[in-house]
């Protein structure tokens, strides 16, 4: 309303704006060009920022230089009073910043799910660059030791997929429906071998910044859970959460999985902090990283990098190489 329009107010939110705008600013080049992955969330509260930023700077009221510089001092002047008692002008003020934030907020959270469907939707088109892509070496252990790896179908298949995966990861989760039915339909053609590449810098160094913040945290918990025999159950258990939880919600969902599989808890923490395991995600990242691995999921196919997310995209390919298509 007009009460709020005046140069106070517009001052505060230029002031508060331009901050916002140049931390995303900053915050988008180090995900883009430093880490190499955009989080869908963090591009989300981007857009917000950049469009409050926007808003404040062509429509506030008075001078661009007299706004910023009163926004300011008013800003400073409201955080000490905010503590105290206010008078009618300053709480009406309070509210207005209240509200601000509340609608952002809720803006902040519907903008991650359309930007994490926009990733994944993006990836779903036919892959046309696979057989022109280079033939890379990738390296499998499919023996029974510690650095073992994980995989489904039979050996020497005329097809080995190959796939660097994050259980925090919205694309990944998709994938794996796409993937349980291709492996339904041709399994008996089929070696499914399944690498860890959380992006996460607990354990990946790739990650500058905190990422996916469980992803090491639920790398570690499949390979424990395949000490005792139920690593495919921990990968569909994991990939069953919303991805989209954050913080303590999403980690308890993880280790509720320990309960629902009838895992062994002392074995479980036991392995968890053995060098063992981790010297093996290790190992899959340093694999990712040799091959070029820029985002999960990452697919190698015949050695060959594959970049289609599409059912039909995978159903095409995996029937052309076994003679059917």
């Amino acid at each position: 309303t007009e009460r709020f329009r005046d140069l106070e107010s517009d001052g505060i939110l230029l002031v508060l704006s331009l901050l916002a705008f140049l931390s995303s600013v900053a915050l988008f080049v180090i995900s883009k060009y430093g880490i190499g992955v955009l989080c869908p969330l963090c591009v989300g509260v981007y857009s917000v920022n950049v469009a409050t930023f926007l808003l404040a700077f062509f429509f506030g009221k008075g001078g661009l230089i007299g706004r910023f510089f009163e926004g300011i001092r008013s800003a400073v002047m409201l955080a000490f009073e905010s503590i105290g008692f206010l008078g009618a002008k300053r709480g009406s003020q309070v509210r207005l910043l209240a509200l601000y934030v509340l609608i952002s907020a809720a803006f902040a959270l519907v903008l991650p799910r359309h930007f994490s469907m926009q990733y994944i939707e993006g990836l779903e088109g036919e892959d046309t660059s696979w057989e022109s892509a280079p033939q890379q070496d990738l390296n499998i252990d499919l023996g029974e030791g510690k650095n073992r790896d994980y995989f489904l179908g039979k050996k020497g298949a005329p097809v080995t997929i190959v796939e660097f995966a994050d259980f925090e990861c919205p694309a990944c989760k998709r994938f794996s429906h796409v993937l349980e039915k291709v492996l339904r339909d041709h399994g008996k053609d089929i070696l499914y071998v399944f690498k860890n590449y959380p992006l996460d810098n607990a354990c990946n160094p790739a990650i500058k910044k905190r990422f996916h913040e469980y992803g090491c945290y639920g790398a570690y918990l499949a390979r424990c859970a395949g000490a005792q025999g139920k690593f495919w159950d921990m990968v569909h258990y994991l990939f069953s959460i919303d991805p989209m939880l954050s913080g303590t919600p999403l980690k308890r969902e993880m280790e509720r999985g320990i309960s629902t599989l009838g895992l062994d808890r002392e074995a479980l923490s036991q392995c968890m902090a053995s060098s063992d395991v981790r010297n093996k995600i290790r190992l899959d990242i340093k694999e990712g990283d040799r091959l070029g691995v820029d985002g999960t999921p990452a697919l190698w196919i015949n050695g060959r990098r594959f970049r289609s997310l599409s059912y039909q995209s995978l159903e095409n390919l995996v029937r052309k190489l076994i003679g059917n298509g």
